[in-house]
């Protein structure tokens, strides 16, 4: 009975394979060993047995002798900057070895833009109507040409940028580009790494299109492209958001192919705080930025969200300042946050009695976080500036609340 079961499970097998024949991965070939006994003799030999400690010895030895491979870079202990082509401000300027990069626990990849774009990326930046989009893209990317900082913080490396303009027409891009260079003191003639694309109007839903795109990109070999608008670039209402994937799907191809990146410019709601659609659409983006407008020509920039997570959910507030033909991006300083510890004796100057709960109300009107709060009152206990006892007037049983009041001079100095 078993033999028949074996037979007739070898059948099965054999039927399997034969309506889905395992098909090589392409580039790959089997090895080949003459020696059919050979093969039969070490199918057939047992593995040897190793400890604990002889495993751990193997796979060391093996780490150290292998090198890795980080997004296209080969790194090992004998790699020097000259074997991989890198320059003195490259990222990847540097020799680890296999247990450095566990203690790191990071992914590693060039980076266009240190801490917001990668070398290799498709990005959605969006903002509301007449937020400066346009002018804080020009900038972002005058900055990397000249291997600048963008909004004063994200250190840029150098590289060629195109900017495929379809929102105004290409007299009114001109004036703009002028005042930025002039702005920010730079030649708007004589800069090889910057290429401005207004008269081709593209459809990116149109494989023509595309085709267009890889052929100026081909000329150029640029590290980024930016794409402005995709409304303008696209001729169909945004909320669409089928063909909205279509165009995403096609540029991250796009960016994969080439390895830059590729910004994507698009409009959302005065009432969105970003980019809003199916969230297979959303997850397509490595990295989703917005811009929202302020008065006063005031716009804060916002790190929506990124796929290593890095500066997810930070924002810079920066004024577009246009003065006597010149146009430049100010960043607004932020405003010093209020100390937990000032806030709670401010709140207890009065020497009263007062419950927790009331000192949660006064740290959030002076925007000090809860857990800021917490450390702050254990830290004045153990100082002694402050004194707590237990709730008098709480009722029942359970957690007991607790209030707090300010000690004075003298039950300090005791």
């Amino acid at each position: 009975m078993s033999d028949r079961s074996e037979i007739q499970s070898q059948e099965e097998v054999q039927r399997h394979y034969t309506r889905h024949p395992r098909v090589p991965r392409q580039g790959f070939e089997p090895p080949v060993n003459s020696n059919a006994q050979e093969n039969d003799e070490a199918r057939n030999q047992k593995p040897e047995i190793l400890s604990a400690s002889e495993k751990e010895r193997e796979l060391e030895n093996c780490l150290q002798s292998t090198p890795l491979l980080i997004s296209g870079f080969e790194i090992s202990e004998q790699s020097t900057q000259k074997d991989q082509g890198l320059d003195s401000d490259s990222p990847l300027n540097l020799v680890m070895t296999s247990s450095q990069l566990s203690e790191m626990g990071t992914h590693l990849e060039p980076m266009l833009v240190d801490g917001l774009v990668p070398a290799e990326c498709f990005i959605v930046w969006g903002g509301e109507a007449k937020s400066g989009k346009t002018y804080h893209a020009m900038i972002g990317l005058l900055e990397i040409t000249r291997k600048g900082k963008l909004y004063g913080r994200y250190q840029a490396r150098e590289g060629k940028c195109i900017y495929f303009n379809q929102e105004i027409n290409s007299r009114a891009f001109g004036k703009r580009f002028n005042e930025v260079c002039a702005g920010m003191g730079m030649d708007p003639i004589n800069n090889p790494n910057f290429v401005s694309v207004s008269d081709l109007k593209l459809n990116l839903l149109d494989e023509a299109s595309i085709k267009d795109i890889e052929t100026i990109i081909e000329a150029h070999n640029p590290a980024m492209i930016v794409i402005d608008t995709l409304a303008a670039s696209a001729h169909f209402r945004e909320h669409d958001d089928m063909k909205v994937k279509q165009i995403f799907l096609r540029l991250k191809a796009l960016s994969h192919k080439y390895r830059i990146a590729v910004i994507l410019l698009a409009h959302h709601g005065k009432k969105n705080k970003a980019l809003t659609g199916h969230a297979s659409m959303l997850a397509i983006p490595d990295a989703i930025f917005a811009l929202h407008r302020l008065k006063n020509g005031r716009a804060i920039f916002e790190v929506v969200n990124h796929r290593h997570e890095v500066n997810e959910g930070k924002s810079i507030e920066a004024q577009l300042v246009k003065e006597k033909g010149k146009t430049w991006l100010e960043v607004v300083p932020d405003p010093e946050k209020p100390k937990a510890d000032q806030v709670i004796l401010d709140a207890l100057a009065d020497g009263q009695w007062r419950r927790r709960a009331g000192i949660e109300v006064v740290c959030r009107v002076a925007k000090v976080m809860p857990k800021d709060m917490d450390l702050a009152l254990k830290a004045l206990l153990e100082k002694g500036n402050i004194e707590r006892m237990d709730d008098p007037e709480q009722k029942g049983s359970g957690n007991r609340r607790h209030v707090y009041r300010l000690r004075t001079t003298n039950q300090q100095a005791g």
